[in-house]
């Protein structure tokens, strides 16, 4: 999260499950934004899409680590 920083929407395949946002006054480096559980065993597609509500600027979207728990 940081101040340059802008919002996103979360799908998980192909379906919207979060719009999470990124923003914050100080700089934060590996902190949890979205989680999701009980997704059944098998692949799965997830996309982060930048989004700007009208009026707002896009930002920026940083990923520093997706983690897969069993």
């Amino acid at each position: 999260k940081g101040p340059g920083y802008g919002s996103a929407r979360v799908f998980i395949d192909g379906e919207l499950v979060a719009s999470v946002s990124c923003r914050s006054d100080s700089l934060g480096h590996m902190q949890e934004i979205f989680s999701v559980q009980g997704l059944g065993m098998g692949p799965h597609k997830i996309e982060v899409r930048v989004h700007a509500e009208p009026g707002q600027d896009a930002g920026t979207i940083a990923i520093d680590a997706f983690d897969v728990l069993p």
